[in-house]
């Protein structure tokens, strides 16, 4: 199968970035603009750009995905500073094949039936975008797909930082006049 790229890299650079850690919060939108976040377990990583995690249909989780609904994932593990964000669209999928493809016995404590449980779900999640912290850089770096049109995306300059000046917090530090913000 060919390596699925982008404009700004490939399937295998994000799925590098992502391996070892072991769960991603998933955050979904649950209508009037109010988003609601939760961990779930990175089952497996294909090579077609897709994520897959294992839900119960009964969970309120699987009510608030749509099929194509946006999704943000997040993963994050302190042990080597790896934080990676990751956008894509979200489904719902009964496949009793796939199930037991992804299926360890880990699961077994959520699913009590095993992978014959008529509440699994599949979550399937498409990558459309991933960005991670570049720590060197100190800012969010496009990883795969393309980066938000908004945003310049300028590797070579250097990081840019922005100073408040709060009265009193710290009374041995005297701000430049342009550190002071106009309230």
């Amino acid at each position: 199968m060919e390596q699925l790229r982008s404009p700004t890299g490939s399937w295998p650079a994000l799925a590098k970035k992502i391996r070892g850690i072991k769960s991603a919060t998933l955050t979904t939108e649950i209508g009037e603009g109010i988003i609601h976040s939760r961990p779930l377990a990175t089952l497996k990583t294909d090579e077609a750009g897709v994520l897959w995690f294992f839900l119960k249909f009964s969970f309120s989780t699987a009510q608030e995905i749509a099929d194509g609904a946006a999704v943000r994932l997040a993963y994050v593990s302190g042990d080597n500073r790896t934080f990676v964000s990751v956008t894509g669209t979200a489904a719902l999928v009964e496949d009793a094949a796939k199930a037991k493809a992804l299926w360890e016995p880990t699961l077994n404590g959520w699913f009590p039936e095993g992978v014959e449980d008529p509440d699994i779900a599949l979550l399937r999640v498409d990558v459309v975008k991933a960005e991670y912290w570049n720590a060197p850089l100190k800012r969010m770096t496009p990883l795969f797909g393309a980066p938000d049109p908004e945003i310049e995306w300028d590797f070579q300059a250097e990081p840019e930082f922005h100073i408040a000046y709060i009265p009193g917090l710290n009374p041995k530090y005297q701000p430049a006049p342009h550190d002071l913000l106009a309230v």
